[in-house]
């Protein structure tokens, strides 16, 4: 009688595993090389070719397959592919390659904690910090009932000074598995030891008893004191089987004659969880978290730089509110008086970006964060209107008369100043001018050395808020409404302003600057709650900007920080607009809505916020709603070339053709170079019924660059024109694309109505809504009109009902009009 186990374990162990894996994944993965070999599994780096996203592959070493149940497995990895936690790296599949087990996971940037420890023991600080984490970790998985059973530095990730936990439940699942292919008769071994990893194992999990979450908290004793000391508590023990004979009977070092000064709780707890009875360790991860946030954080103490250059350096906020003082009570209080029998008018100024004159490009982003923290200041102030930051900065590096801005723009004064550092000293000067008329009314100059530059600013703060209402409004001073910057640490606030800087500029070297300087600001602070919806926001954004980064890890570390920066600061509008983000690219449209008309109250006046949650809205089909957004964003930032784009594109969903063309062309006029907007052009021409200029346009957003796939709208295009051959070619090219993974599903959906291929499109879109992929957020499947002849078939709309989607009504279908225009 054959032995198929052992047949496939024949085959593995003369086959190449990379070669055998890639083969029986044929193509909806393509590895690129191989990462690790643990002591459970083979691990490599793939791209999942529909998705374009990259991922981490992991399969079981052929002599573990050998003898386990794939479909047990498999069923297994399913239940813990449920744990949903930021500290959690997910489980995204499982599968049977060949009669191997797999399962991948997203690609997490970032090292091991086994590297970090390669380098010695890990400051306290730190330390506690990661093991925190691990425990949150625990928590969250022991609370939905599943225990990790190889908790160890090689299975924890650090990740934007965030430590996550992988490989939850692979132990289970191949112990699980392994008694299943084996009828339950055998003990669970891998080269003669209970599963899991030696120098992390509890002792009942070493002499194979039962474990539950206690091996776990055992685990954490272990890399905690790994972490400490430098060192495991059993290095002197070489082999597998004297690390197991360690942990059933001896006691490690103690840990506070190795580290010396360590808080004694801290010392405690960690001898607890490695006693080597169950029942003396901690109850559960949450007796852990709740000792640990009784300790305070140890290492340096944070102190104030003791040079002037460095103390004004980050002295941003009080140059700032100093500027404010005189500026807006002398011109809008003394020049401008209200009348009390009239409503005041609305007052209106434009900050634009200070001049920097010490020649030090690096010192770009004090200029910068100067005026981006006047505006933010300013814009807190009731009854005062500030010119979006996208609209002022556009006159960087230019001399423009005050008139000439006041018109652009559409505000009454115009703040400008210069920045100069030299030694220990800081130069600012600042004036506001009249933009009716030019004249400029204020004007001062600012030397400053040392001082205590946060309290002045609090002080100087708390005077305008106060002053400004009854100023603007013809009434008493109300009372005043502090305007925080978050932290008291100038360091910190210093890196903030770096990140907010390269945030700014956008683009994938952009966004990864951001992303460091606001991790090192919150390692400087890690209350720090402005860094922490700093760090969200640019990790939302980054899957835009870069095709080397997990789509579902930026996400994810985007919803964790986020999080916990409402956990910090609740009224923070950018943390809430982030985690909108994040939850509508998750298609978690209500919990999205939530987060969107949170940002939206809090700060009224943000033209990202007016423009994220316009997308939003198209793409869950309440065009209507999104226009007025969009429109709104459109007002307070004119400048924008995005919010223009945007702005058309919701437009030719509502089917208001002409008002798009105007404003797509209005989007070309603000950046000649800009590709994406080509795209939407030719969007447009399709639906003015001129498919010839629509595939002029989308051949300059080709030559422009566009990430945009166009291929499906060019069959629709072909198709309008009469030309079916060319059609029939496109359409032909698009599937051999897919088939490959070189193109999405949505697009092909496009590609096959331009073909009269109903069938497949609907086959394409349910793909779509599977999926649930990022993209088509980005898009409107309920409404743009390409998908008109969809919209007569059930099926259609119950696949739009099962997405959360709104189904927009159809329309007269493309034709071929009268040619270019």
């Amino acid at each position: 009688m054959t032995n198929p186990a052992g047949e496939r374990r024949e085959r593995f162990l003369k086959a190449d595993l990379q070669q055998q894996l890639q083969a029986a994944l044929g193509e909806a993965y393509t590895l690129e090389r191989e990462l690790a070999a643990g002591g459970m599994s083979r691990v490599f780096l793939a791209r999942e070719t529909r998705l374009g996203r990259r991922v981490v592959v992991k399969v079981l070493r052929p002599e573990l397959a050998a003898d386990v149940s794939a479909e047990r497995f498999e069923r297994e990895i399913l239940l813990a592919a449920q744990l949903q936690d930021p500290r959690i790296v997910p489980v995204l599949s499982a599968g049977d390659a060949g009669g191997t087990p797999y399962f991948t996971m997203p690609y997490v940037e970032g090292e091991s904690l086994r590297a970090r420890i390669t380098h010695g023991a890990v400051p306290p600080a730190e330390a506690l910090s990661i093991l925190r984490d691990i425990a949150l970790a625990l928590e969250s998985a022991h609370a939905r009932g599943v225990v990790h059973r190889d908790i160890k530095p090689e299975n924890v990730l650090l990740s934007g000074r965030t430590a996550m936990v992988t490989d939850f439940g692979i132990a289970k699942a191949l112990a699980e598995s392994q008694r299943a292919g084996q009828g339950d008769a055998a003990p669970l071994t891998t080269a003669g030891l209970a599963i899991g990893t030696p120098a992390y194992m509890a002792p009942e999990q070493a002499t194979g008893d039962a474990v539950d979450r206690r091996a776990d908290l055992y685990a954490w004793g272990v890399v905690a004191y790994e972490l400490l000391a430098g060192k495991h508590p059993f290095a002197d023990r070489t082999t597998a089987q004297a690390l197991v004979a360690a942990h059933i009977s001896r006691t490690p070092p103690p840990l506070a004659e190795r580290v010396p000064g360590l808080p004694p709780a801290l010392v405690a707890l960690i001898e607890r969880s490695l006693s080597k009875n169950p029942a003396a360790r901690p109850e559960d991860a949450t007796e852990v978290l709740r000792v640990l946030d009784g300790i305070a954080p140890t290492g340096p103490a944070r102190h104030v730089p003791s040079t002037a250059a460095r103390m004004w350096l980050r002295g941003l906020a009080f140059l700032g509110a100093v500027v404010v003082v005189g500026a807006v009570l002398r011109a809008l209080l003394l020049r401008q008086p209200v009348k009390p029998d009239q409503p005041p008018s609305p007052a209106t100024v434009a900050v634009l970006p200070f001049v920097n004159l010490g020649g030090d490009t690096t010192e770009l982003y004090f200029a910068d964060g100067l005026a981006d923290e006047v505006t933010t200041a300013l814009a807190k102030v009731p009854g005062l209107r500030v010119a979006a930051r996208s609209s002022a900065f556009r006159f960087r590096g230019r001399t423009v008369p005050a008139s000439e801005v006041g018109r652009t723009l559409g505000v009454r004064a115009v703040l400008e100043g210069t920045v100069r550092r030299s030694g220990d000293r800081l130069r600012v000067t600042a004036q506001l001018s009249n933009a009716a008329d030019g004249l400029v009314l204020w004007a001062d100059r600012y030397d400053r050395g040392e001082g205590e530059v946060f309290d002045v600013e609090d002080e100087i703060t708390r005077a305008i808020v106060t002053a400004l209402p009854g100023a603007l409004a013809g009434r008493g001073a109300e009372p005043a409404v502090a305007v925080p910057r978050g932290t008291r640490d100038l360091e910190a606030y210093d890196l903030y302003l770096k990140g907010r800087f390269f945030w700014a500029r956008r683009g994938e070297a952009g966004l990864r600057n951001a992303i460091e300087y606001f991790g090192r600001a919150i390692a400087r602070d890690p209350e720090f709650a402005r860094a922490h919806a700093g760090l969200a926001m640019s990790y939302v954004v980054l899957p835009f900007f870069s095709v080397t980064s997990s789509a579902d890890s930026a996400l994810l570390l985007a919803g964790r920080s986020a999080a916990r920066a409402l956990a910090l600061d609740s009224t923070l509008a950018d943390a809430h607009l982030a985690m909108a983000y994040a939850l509508k690219m998750q298609w978690r449209w209500a919990e999205s809505e939530r987060e969107f008309q949170a940002a939206l109250a809090l700060a009224p006046d943000d033209g990202a916020a007016h423009h994220w949650y316009g997308v939003y809205l198209f793409a869950v089909g309440r065009v209507a709603e999104a226009v007025t957004e969009l429109t709104r964003a459109r007002e307070l930032e004119p400048f924008s070339t995005v919010n223009a784009t945007d702005l058309a594109e919701g437009l030719y969903l509502a089917r208001r053709f002409e008002n798009a063309r105007t404003e797509i062309q209005h989007a070309v006029e603000l950046d000649t170079t800009e590709s994406d907007t080509r795209y939407v052009l030719g969007m447009v021409y399709l639906g003015l019924g001129h498919p010839d200029s629509a595939l002029s346009a989308f051949d300059l957003a080709r030559r422009f660059g566009t990430g945009l796939d166009d291929r499906g709208y060019r069959v629709v295009a072909w198709h309008a024109l009469r030309r079916e051959r060319e059609a029939a070619q496109a359409y032909a090219a698009l599937r051999q694309a897919y088939r490959e993974g070189r193109a999405l599903p949505f697009d092909l959906a496009i590609g096959a109505i331009g073909a009269g291929d109903q069938a497949a499109a609907l086959a394409a879109l349910e793909r779509v809504v599977a999926q649930r992929h990022m993209f088509v957020t980005e898009f409107s499947l309920p409404c743009d009109p390409v998908f008109d002849p969809l919209k007569s078939e059930p099926r259609f709309g119950e696949l739009l009902g099962s997405a959360g989607m709104r189904i927009c009504p159809a329309g007269p279908p493309f034709s071929g009009g009268s040619g270019t225009r």
